[in-house]
C-alpha cells in the first residue's frame, strides 16, 4: 500500500449488538441512527464481524454458510412496513434483555415469525424481477444453502454427516432431487429471506456510503463443520475415501493452554482448489464485496501454514504444521479483484515466514495495543514493544483489543501493580486526570496507522462485563452483549469527533 496522508477512524460494533427491539441488534432504523453517529462522529469506518447465519455456540466465525446472511439479523419492523408482518405479531414479539442477546429465544420465535413472512413475500412477489435476478445471480450457492438448512430443520440441527439419512448426506442426486421436489416451498421460503436479507443489508451499505462510511467486513478462514459449505462443496477439503473429513483445525498448545484449541474445522485440500483456479473463494470474496468495503481475512497466517490435527482427536496436542497457498493465493485474488481492499489478521504465533506473506501481499496487519505494554529488565515500561501505538507503522490497522479481548477498562482491573504503575505514569493518569480509556484511545487515534478502529464497548468506558468473546471457552456471554438504548448521546458523539478531529484523522 502507497503510503499517503489518509488515516482514518473507525468503530467496531457488530449488528447484533445494537439496540434494535425484539432481542436482537438488527438491520432495523437503530442501524442507520448508528451510521449518523458514525457521521457525527467523524469516524469513516464501520468495522463488524462476519454476516452469515449462527449455529452451534451462536459465533458469527462459525457460520452456516459463507455466502448467506443471518436470517436473524432481518429487521421485523422493515418487514411489517413491506407488509410482511401484521402489527398483531409485532407486539407479541417476548420482552427479552436490553443488554443481552438471548439466541435461544431469538431461534425459538423469530424464525417462525420470518417463515411466515417469507410465506406471504412468495404469494405476492414470486415473480419479482428483482427477487428473480438475485437468485439468478446467487445459484452458485442460494439453493444448496436453502436445501441444507430445511433438512437441518427437519432433524433438528444434528449434524449432515452423522445423523442425516445417508442419501441426503452424501448428496446421493436422485435423493436430493426428490427430497427438494417434496420440500420445494420451504426451500424458497429460505430463498426469499435470502432475498430480504440482502435488500435491508444493501439499503444500510448504500446509506452508509452516502454518509462516508465504509464498512469493514470480516472472512473466516475456515468453514464450520455444520455448514452448507462443508455439506455442498466437500471436494474443498481433505476427507478419507469414505467421504468424511481426516484432518481439523486447531492451535498447538502453548502457555495459556497445554491442550491447545481444537477448533473442529475442516481444513482445506489446497492442491484441489488450486485445480478450480481457487473457484469457491473467488465466489466467495465476490459475494463479500457486494456486501462490504473492505475485508478483513481473519486468521491470515493460516494461508502461510496452519496447524492440522488428525481426525478423531478431541484436542490439539497431537498435530503438525501444513503449509498453506501463500502469497501466491492472494496475488490471485487481487488479479481478480484489482480494487479490493484487504486487512489482515495476522495475531498469533508470527513467524518470519508469514511477516514475509504479508509484505508480499501488500496488506495492512493488526496492532492490538492491549499487547503494548510490557516491562523492561529495569522495571520500567518497555518503549521498543511493536505493539505500543507509538510504534505502529503506516500500513495496518490498530485497536486496543478486537472482539476477542476484554475491554480497556476490564484489562486494566486485573493488571499487575507495577505494570498499572508504569501505564498510569506514562500516560500521566493521575496527572492530568484522565482515565485509562481516554488515554489509550487518544494515543490509538494519534498513531500512524492507516487505520484506528475502536470498540464502542471501550467508547462507552464499559467493563469485562460488556466483553464480546472469550476465545477457548462456550458461554452464552459470548457474543451476546448488546449496546442500551440511549447509549450514543450527543455527549458521546461530540466527545469521539473532537479526539478524532484532534488526531488528524
Amino acid at each position: 500500500m502507497k503510503e499517503d496522508n489518509e488515516r482514518l477512524a473507525g468503530i467496531l460494533m457488530h449488528i447484533t449488538s445494537l439496540p434494535s427491539p425484539g432481542g436482537i441488534g438488527d438491520m432495523g432504523p437503530e442501524a442507520l441512527s448508528f451510521i449518523d453517529f458514525l457521521a457525527s462522529s467523524h469516524a469513516s469506518l464501520w468495522q463488524i464481524l462476519p454476516l452469515g447465519p449462527t449455529g452451534y455456540g451462536d459465533s458469527p466465525y462459525a457460520p452456516r454458510s459463507s455466502f448467506a446472511g443471518n436470517e436473524l439479523l432481518i429487521s421485523l419492523q422493515r418487514l411489517h412496513e413491506y407488509g410482511l408482518v401484521t402489527s398483531d405479531e409485532l407486539a407479541a414479539i417476548p420482552r427479552t434483555s436490553d443488554s443481552k442477546t438471548e439466541y435461544g429465544k431469538m431461534i425459538s420465535y423469530r424464525i417462525p415469525l420470518l417463515l411466515c413472512a417469507a410465506s406471504r413475500f412468495i404469494e405476492k412477489f414470486s415473480d419479482n424481477p428483482s427477487y428473480l435476478a438475485f437468485k439468478a445471480a446467487n445459484a452458485s450457492w442460494l439453493e444448496d444453502y436453502c436445501t441444507f438448512m430445511v433438512i437441518s430443520r427437519t432433524y433438528n440441527d444434528q449434524r449432515w454427516n452423522s445423523i442425516w439419512p445417508e442419501e441426503l448426506g452424501r448428496r446421493d442426486q436422485r435423493a436430493l432431487a426428490a427430497y427438494k421436489a417434496q420440500h420445494c416451498f420451504e426451500i424458497e421460503q429460505w430463498a426469499a429471506l435470502q432475498y430480504l436479507f440482502d435488500c435491508q443489508w444493501k439499503a444500510i451499505k448504500s446509506y452508509a456510503n452516502s454518509r462516508g462510511i465504509s464498512i469493514i467486513g470480516d472472512i473466516p478462514i475456515f468453514v464450520a463443520p455444520d455448514s452448507a459449505d462443508a455439506w455442498s462443496q466437500t471436494y474443498l477439503f481433505k476427507t478419507d475415501p469414505c467421504g468424511q473429513f481426516s484432518a481439523f483445525s486447531g492451535v498447538p498448545p502453548d502457555l495459556f493452554s497445554k491442550a491447545g484449541q481444537f477448533w473442529g474445522n475442516p481444513v482445506y485440500d489446497w492442491e484441489r482448489s488450486r485445480e478450480t483456479d481457487y473457484r469457491w473463494w473467488k465466489q466467495r470474496i465476490a459475494r463479500q464485496l457486494e456486501l462490504c468495503d473492505i475485508l478483513r481475512i481473519d486468521h491470515f497466517r493460516g494461508f502461510e501454514s496452519y496447524w492440522e490435527i488428525p481426525a478423531g482427536r478431541t484436542d490439539a496436542v497431537v498435530g503438525s504444521w501444513i503449509p498453506g497457498p501463500g502469497a501466491a493465493f492472494f496475488k490471485d485474488l487481487q488479479a481478480a479483484f484489482p480494487s479490493m481492499k484487504i486487512v489482515a489478521e495476522d495475531l498469533g504465533f508470527t513467524t518470519p515466514e508469514v511477516i514475509r506473506m504479508l509484505k508480499q501481499t501488500g496488506f495492512p496487519g493488526m496492532k492490538i495495543a492491549l499487547d503494548g505494554f510490557s516491562l523492561d529488565s529495569s522495571g520500567k515500561l518497555d518503549l521498543t514493544n511493536p505493539s505500543l501505538p507509538c510504534n505502529y507503522p503506516y500500513n495496518s490497522i490498530c485497536y486496543p483489543g478486537t472482539h476477542d479481548n476484554d475491554t480497556i477498562a476490564g484489562w486494566y482491573g486485573t493488571l499487575p501493580p507495577d505494570l498499572k504503575s508504569a501505564i498510569s505514569s506514562y500516560y500521566g493518569l493521575d496527572s492530568k486526570h484522565v482515565s485509562i480509556n481516554e488515554a489509550l484511545i487518544s494515543d490509538i487515534l494519534e498513531s500512524r496507522s492507516h487505520y484506528a478502529v475502536i470498540p464502542m464497548q471501550d467508547l462507552l468506558g464499559l467493563g469485562s462485563e460488556a466483553r464480546m468473546n472469550t476465545p477457548a471457552t462456550c458461554s452464552d456471554r459470548n457474543w451476546s452483549w448488546r449496546m442500551l438504548p440511549g447509549s450514543c448521546t450527543e455527549a458521546l458523539e461530540s466527545r469521539i469527533a473532537a479526539a478524532v478531529k484532534a488526531s488528524s484523522r
